[in-house]
């Protein structure tokens, strides 16, 4: 029975909800980890057994494969293969730091910006709402540890064009 669950691990986070949604239905003690985030889902980690999660800002990741672009077709990413940073978002973290949406997450943990995923002096900070600038913490701000193990978000030189199957990113250079 649950009695012997201590805790599940949905890895996608519409599985992540309704692992929370089955929990609150039976016993509300089961700690639910999770990948991938959205509005929706800080909304339930607010209140509920989900604890953590890990993943990025799909708006952020679209301009880091958009630099990955840019870089290729200047033949200036020379890597067979780049692993996308997850950043891991915690239960505590969101409700210490009243964070509500991802706009909140985005500038309580500026890691999720990806700034310094494929950057190049020449490629204007792109992703997010309305291509802001990813904002930087104030020296006096300590920055929460945002390293976390990779969710698997693994970019290969394969073949045209993007695709994403299971959560993982290919993509070839064009020539």
């Amino acid at each position: 029975g649950s009695q012997n669950v201590s805790f599940i691990y949905a890895p996608w986070d519409y599985l992540s909800l309704t692992t929370v949604s089955a929990v609150k239905e039976t016993v509300d003690t089961i700690d639910v980890y999770g990948a991938d985030i959205n509005d929706i889902d800080i909304a339930v980690m607010r209140s509920s057994t989900w604890k953590a999660t890990a993943g990025g800002d799909p708006r952020y990741i679209g301009g880091a494969l958009t630099r990955m672009v840019a870089k290729s077709a200047a033949k200036e990413l020379m890597e067979k293969q780049l692993s996308i940073p997850s950043t891991l978002v915690t239960q505590d973290f969101l409700l210490e730091n009243n964070v509500t949406s991802l706009r909140d997450l985005d500038v309580a943990l500026p890691a999720m910006g990806l700034p310094d995923f494929v950057s190049a002096c020449w490629i204007k900070t792109i992703g997010g709402d309305d291509d802001v600038p990813v904002p930087t913490p104030t020296p006096t701000t300590e920055a929460p540890t945002t390293e976390a193990p990779s969710s698997g978000n693994m970019v290969s030189w394969l073949t045209v064009p993007v695709c994403v199957t299971f959560g993982v990113l290919h993509y070839v250079m064009l020539g």
